[in-house]
């Protein structure tokens, strides 16, 4: 229990919404940006699927959504992303069990998306 706070408290300190700097990017360029980011992460970019999992975990300019965040993070995790894992274990954590499933099943389809796009 000590750790998943550790990892809440470490989480809230290093993604703060401040971290990406929304006021300095227009409009057009955070949904050019964002429509790049979904693109290379159902590509399979481990990095670009950490950073949509963040995006959903904080609401920072998406709907916070922890069943994405989930998706997301757990498709990075998958792939060796340690910061992934940590959030995962948050996110479990922190979803109800209904969500939870809800979150597994999301997953399991997005990421028989990606293998079938390969």
């Amino acid at each position: 229990m000590k750790q998943i706070f550790f990892l809440i408290l470490v989480s809230a300190i290093a993604f703060s919404p401040g971290c990406f700097n929304k006021g300095a990017q227009s409009t057009d360029n955070y949904k050019k940006a964002m429509y790049w980011s979904l693109r290379s992460a159902k590509s399979g970019s481990a990095s670009a699927q950490n950073m949509l999992g963040a995006k959903y975990y904080l609401g920072d300019g998406v709907p916070k959504d922890f069943k994405k965040a989930y998706v997301w993070y757990k498709l990075a995790a998958n792939q060796g992303d340690t910061t992934a894992k940590n959030f995962v274990d948050i996110i479990t954590a922190l979803l109800p069990e209904d969500q939870f499933a809800e979150a597994q099943i999301l997953f399991s389809v997005m990421q028989n998306k990606i293998m079938n796009s390969k």
